[in-house]
């Protein structure tokens, strides 16, 4: 091969790479001063802001900003002077927007910065400094927590935690969570009694504590506002603070709870309250697992004089479900406060007719619906021959009559469903039975004397009839749950 030509190749094959060599060094300069260019552009740019401080905890301060982007990190500065010497006393990560700073000291005021930082070959490079701010540190708010005292509706016992160099806690409180706050107690200890409140009412407190300098109260900030109802529908008797039993052997089982306001559990809510009303019907599916359904209305009644009655109720809003087995009816309340025939009546018989479903025997039942046993005795033979279920029915505790409730009338209407569930027991292919509160003097002791004197009925009963959350649960939670795992042992 021609050796000019060779020489040629070789001098451009050393070209090549002394070029390869510049573009390589070019590259390199060019990311020395890119990077270069990006430190001092985060260096240069904005300071980290919205700087806060507060004190959180004993002899902690939190301090907290608006989050910045491209950053790895904050650090948080800290000095006993505006102008004097800041320390690092703490790192967080990018996602950060606050940071707490501990080991400090009560009754001293120290200021703050934060300095924002990006990662570059391993190093840190910081921002500017923030704004700086001033946190006096102050005893720390202390974490309360408000609870009923039982068995009785007007005392609530308000307990707190204590806060590092303390000289004593004020109380305060108000009937709604915004309004207006009233202090009821200046103390040393962690825990009060307050007995100068109404029955089964809200009430919303607050505590906070102070130190003191040269006899002078240095006050730390208000804890967390915490609420409470005085008497039996405390937030202890809430159906969240119950675990479903796994092992309850009503668990899963269909239970169809037909009634009015005592099914429903209107006696739970209390105005400026929220939340959903709960009966022993809602307990029996929160802790046993009982799938059940709740046809119920507040204010209506059992038989066919008013709307919504539950007659007219069952017949139209309930289908047949081969998983129900059972339907627990209650003996309205309601019913006496209309003229109500209250003589005895009698059964209707429970015969066939040609398509076996007892249709003359319904139309008959019905046009007796207008008196609480003709109604009684419809729903005893609606529930067997359209659902296929049998029935318990449920008479409350005892109650003194007022202007709402008649006791001597509903006493009569008990005497009805008991003649009833004897005549339904003889017919064949029938079972009524009955949960009998009215006469049990044991589980309700006390329950016959005044609706509003006794404070143990007091705290089980809103009112003359409607259980509280803690006589839901306390009280005819049992009832039923002896019955119903009774009835499913059969």
């Amino acid at each position: 091969m021609d050796r000019d030509f060779m020489t040629g190749i070789k001098m451009t094959r050393q070209m090549t790479i002394k070029n390869m060599r510049i573009i390589a060094c070019l590259v390199i300069a060019m990311a020395v001063a890119f990077v270069y260019t990006s430190e001092q552009a985060f260096a240069a740019g904005p300071s980290v802001s919205g700087i806060k401080a507060r004190v959180v905890a004993n002899k902690t301060v939190q301090v907290s900003w608006s989050k910045k982007t491209g950053v790895d990190g904050y650090t948080v500065y800290v000095a006993s002077k505006k102008r004097g010497k800041y320390k690092a006393k703490r790192t967080v990560a990018g996602d950060a927007t606050s940071g707490n700073v501990g080991g400090l000291k009560i009754g001293k005021t120290y200021y703050f910065k934060v300095r924002a930082y990006a990662m570059s070959e391993g190093k840190k490079v910081y921002g500017k400094d923030s704004k700086k701010v001033k946190c006096v540190v102050k005893v720390a708010p202390p974490r309360v927590t408000a609870t009923a005292v039982k068995k009785t509706t007007k005392k609530i016992r308000i307990s707190y935690s204590k806060s590092t160099g303390a000289k004593g806690y004020e109380i305060w409180r108000a009937t709604s969570r915004n309004g207006k706050y009233k202090k009821i107690r200046t103390q040393s200890g962690t825990s009060y009694t307050d007995s100068s409140i109404g029955a089964n009412k809200v009430y919303y407190y607050k505590v906070r504590a102070f130190s003191k300098k040269k006899k002078k109260k240095i006050y730390g900030g208000y804890s967390a506002i915490v609420e409470e109802i005085s008497g039996g529908n405390s937030h202890q008797f809430d159906l969240k603070r119950y675990a479903e039993d796994e092992n309850s052997m009503l668990k899963g089982k269909k239970i169809l709870f037909l009634g009015s306001s005592i099914t429903l559990g209107t006696g739970t809510k209390t105005t400026g309250v929220t939340g959903e009303y709960m009966s022993f019907a809602d307990y029996l599916r929160q802790i046993d697992g009982v799938d059940a359904e709740k046809e119920a209305v507040s204010g209506t009644t059992i038989s066919t004089v008013a709307t919504d009655n539950y007659v007219d109720r069952l017949t139209e809003n309930v289908a047949y479900d081969r998983d129900r087995k059972l339907v627990v009816c209650q003996l309205s309340t309601n019913d006496a406060k209309f003229a109500i025939p209250v003589e005895d009546e009698n059964g209707s018989e429970a015969s066939n007719d040609e398509d076996g479903e007892y249709s003359d025997t319904l139309i008959g039942l019905y046009k007796k619906a207008t008196t609480v046993r003709g109604a009684i005795d419809y729903i005893v033979v609606y529930s067997k021959v359209k659902l296929k279920c049998d029935i318990v029915f449920y008479v409350v505790p005892q109650f003194a009559s007022d202007d709402k409730f008649n006791a001597n009338d509903y006493a009569k209407f008990r005497q009805r469903l008991l003649e009833a569930e004897e005549y339904w027991d003889a017919q064949e292919g029938y079972s009524v039975d009955v949960i009998d509160m009215w006469s049990d003097t044991d589980s309700f002791s006390g329950f016959n004397k005044s609706n509003s004197q006794n404070q143990t009925r007091a705290f089980y009963m809103k009112d003359a009839v409607h259980p509280t959350k803690a006589g839901y649960l306390e009280k005819f939670l049992p009832k039923f749950r002896d019955y119903l795992r009774s009835y499913y042992n059969r």
